[in-house]
């Protein structure tokens, strides 16, 4: 990420809305697939993709249930689709990193407030 990209997105105030992917990817609560951000009508972060040169975003949701717990943004700097294959890996790898963040959660649980860092030195 550039320097600048990074100041942007410290600096900018996201909305709930479907114009960024992630945004998108957490309304509608299931994949999507940019394939040209610089031609999608929704997009309104593009000072974000001319800084970051995007311009395929493919966006995966982490789900616990039914609930959004975060999401997981890929990009391409050409317009490219992703193709079946690599959506099936990353989404499969979604569902590992939801495994990894509940037995995470589950274990700070268990140990109780104050107990921070988990693995002592």
């Amino acid at each position: 990420m550039s320097v600048e990209l990074d100041a942007f997105v410290k600096d900018e105030t996201f909305t709930p809305d479907r114009g960024t992917i992630t945004a998108r990817t957490l309304l509608e609560k299931s994949i999507v697939h940019v394939v040209d951000v610089a031609a999608d009508p929704e997009m309104h972060s593009l000072e974000g993709q001319r800084l970051g040169g995007f311009r395929t975003l493919l966006g995966l949701p982490l789900m616990r249930d039914d609930v959004v717990i975060g999401a997981i943004v890929l990009g391409r700097l050409r317009v490219e689709s992703f193709t079946d294959k690599q959506i099936e890996l990353v989404t499969t790898f979604a569902d590992q990193a939801v495994i990894a963040i509940e037995n995470m959660r589950s274990r700070v649980y268990r140990m109780g407030p104050g107990t921070w860092p988990l693995y002592p030195p």
